[in-house]
């Protein structure tokens, strides 16, 4: 249902006239939009002289008494619902005087969806900012006990004075309405049904959840979370829950909100947010955050003029994001000051305070790192006199002196391995400073004499610079290496590395389905990373065997190669640590076709007959 001065068109349907009346009172003008139930007019109230919206049933659904029913509860469910947010319903009919007929206010303005191909992607405050405005609107229908089922951006308009607008309820479902439920039914749009919807389960206020969190993605990235060639793949991926993180397409989309938007869509409605209060409070906190106190007078500025006003906005975001980095500073919270001064820079390239900030957290990073490595070499250092003190002292022995090897040869040899050791830990310009701290090399216990050809190797060689490297790993309690020494499970933050490849292996002992998996990255200081890196670690193929007739070859996932043939075992990768179900196509040269269904999980084997 859209009523948009933007797309008018004059139309005549099913016999319908210009300028006819409706409820003796309603008289229409032009047609605007057309659906599958309804074609909608423009209209004017002859009594009151206001514009209105006219849905008018189609004229071969108005004559089955099926199609009446549904037409009359959508009037039944949206006339219950008064909300400055939810388009206005002035008058009904039923169709049983031979007009079936919803008046509404009419909308004068553009649909999100408009918005989007004009304007392109909202920054991604602003994206939560609508949101937030939705998500009350929403609170208000469940409170009613119905449920939209259809949120996208073609159901959400923006009036001419820049109010939010949630409309066409027309495939909403009252909430135990038993004898008009449609549950096993898909009604929605496929990129934005929640995964239960797809099911054909029953459903309740989580759906729209599911609904709305694809709607904020499509905002602040300006592509749909789910992409795929097919209608029946976008509905797969849905409910295997499997969609790009948004931060690989935006990377303005800060960590703070990517959390409530992962929330949000959920694959299981019990992992969600229970109801759309809690995502209005949670956006609503995380926007006042920011300093952004009026989310609804934000969007209204905003859509009033979004040219001039998006400037202004970024730059509001940019001067409270630099006030949170002084305070992250002030508390020595350096890796939250960093992760700030990121988001500024995806925002404006080289915004000089923030390229500040970003030098001054990553110096105290390494400073700590340094500060916390010399600790622990003094201490082990300590340990080593100690035990040199109060060792009982062996009796002396005769060495031939040809099995001893010359003390450069040995001092050389552990100078080499000592800086392989510190290099990881210490950064090539804090090798000094750690060495005036204490830090003796063994070697220098070894020989007294003048600094080995090593150290003197790698004091007169350039600094090489490094960048910091983030890492965020799926599942959080994956083990983190990189080019071969630990550094942390699920997340880690702020590594310095030296410019190149480097290799990254996930590892997670206690996950049986799981394998080891390695990643190549490239470190660029001319290209920074300016958001972290999203790794997953991989999974156990499942072993499948399809018994049958022989010479049948066997499809799996609709592929259009085979993937093996009857009664000979073969491998289905696996992206994920639950159990699945995938679709198996066997044919024979003969012609014959069989298609039936098996669950596959990762690292176990199934087996299947078909005939």
């Amino acid at each position: 249902m859209i009523f948009s001065r933007k797309r008018a068109w004059v139309a005549v349907n099913g016999g319908l006239r210009m300028g006819q009346v409706f409820l003796d009172r309603y008289e229409a003008k032009e047609a605007v939009g057309q659906g599958g139930m309804a074609t909608v007019y423009k209209g004017i109230d002859r009594t009151l002289n206001r514009s209105v919206a006219i849905k008018v049933l189609h004229g071969h659904l108005a004559s089955q008494p099926e199609a009446r029913k549904r037409f009359s509860r959508e009037a039944t469910v949206i006339a219950k619902l008064q909300h400055p947010n939810i388009v206005e319903v002035y008058d009904v009919s039923d169709g049983t005087s031979g007009q079936a007929v919803i008046v509404t206010e009419f909308i004068d303005g553009f649909t999100l969806a408009e918005f989007l191909r004009r304007h392109g992607p909202l920054i991604p405050e602003m994206a939560a900012a609508v949101v937030q405005i939705v998500a009350e609107a929403l609170e208000h229908a469940h409170g009613k006990g119905i449920i939209h089922r259809d949120i996208k951006p073609e159901n959400v308009m923006v009036r001419s004075d820049g109010t939010i607008k949630l409309m066409d309820f027309g495939i909403a479902q009252v909430i135990d309405m038993e004898h008009l439920t449609v549950t096993g039914t898909v009604m929605g749009s496929p990129a934005h049904m929640s995964p239960e919807q797809i099911d054909g389960q029953r459903l309740d206020g989580r759906t729209d959840i599911f609904s709305l969190g694809t709607l904020f993605y499509v905002l602040a990235s300006g592509q749909y979370p789910f992409l795929a060639d097919s209608p029946a793949a976008i509905l797969r991926l849905i409910v295997e829950g499997r969609y790009p993180d948004v931060r690989t397409v935006r990377p303005q989309f800060s960590d703070e909100l990517n959390l409530v938007l992962r929330k949000m869509m959920a694959r299981l409605p019990a992992e969600r947010y229970q109801n759309v209060a809690e995502i209005s409070a949670a956006l609503e906190k995380g926007l006042e955050f920011l300093g952004i106190a009026s989310p609804s007078s934000e969007v209204t500025a905003f859509f009033e003029d979004p040219v001039k006003y998006e400037p202004l906005f970024q730059a509001k975001l940019i001067e409270a994001r630099l006030a949170l980095c002084s305070t992250f500073l002030a508390q020595r919270q350096y890796l939250k000051a960093i992760r700030q001064a990121n988001t500024i820079l995806a925002l404006e390239a080289k915004q000089p305070d923030a390229l500040k900030v970003l030098k001054q957290a990553r110096s105290k990073v390494r400073r700590t790192k340094t500060a916390k490595t010399a600790l622990a070499v003094s201490l082990v250092t300590l340990i080593i006199v100690g035990i040199l003190l109060y060792w009982p002292k062996p009796s002396p022995v005769v060495v031939d002196p040809i099995s001893i090897r010359p003390a450069e040869q040995v001092a050389n040899e552990l100078d080499r391995r000592e800086l392989v050791e510190v290099s990881w830990q210490v950064q090539p310009d804090e090798t000094e400073k750690v060495a005036e701290k204490g830090v003796v090399s063994r070697a220098a216990k070894v020989h007294s004499g003048p600094t080995s050809s090593a150290r003197q190797t790698a004091r007169e060689a350039p600094k090489e610079p490094t960048s910091p490297v983030s890492i965020h790993a799926f599942p959080p309690a994956v083990r983190i290496e990189i080019d071969g020494r630990f550094v942390g499970e699920g997340r880690v933050d702020g590594i310095m590395l030296t410019p190149g490849r480097h290799q990254v292996r996930l590892t997670h002992p206690s996950c049986e389905q799981c394998k080891p998996t390695d990643h190549v990255f490239k470190v660029d200081p001319a290209k920074p990373l300016l958001a972290p890196l999203r790794l997953s670690i991989g999974y156990l193929d499942a072993s499948v065997t399809i018994q049958g007739p022989a010479g049948g070859q066997v499809f799996v996932n609709r592929e259009t190669q085979p993937r093996g043939v009857t009664n000979k075992e073969f491998k289905v990768p696996m992206t994920r640590p639950q159990a699945i179900t995938i679709p198996v196509k066997v044919q024979w040269p003969s012609g014959v076709v069989k298609n039936t269904q098996i669950q596959v999980s990762p690292g176990q084997k199934v087996s299947a007959y078909v005939e």
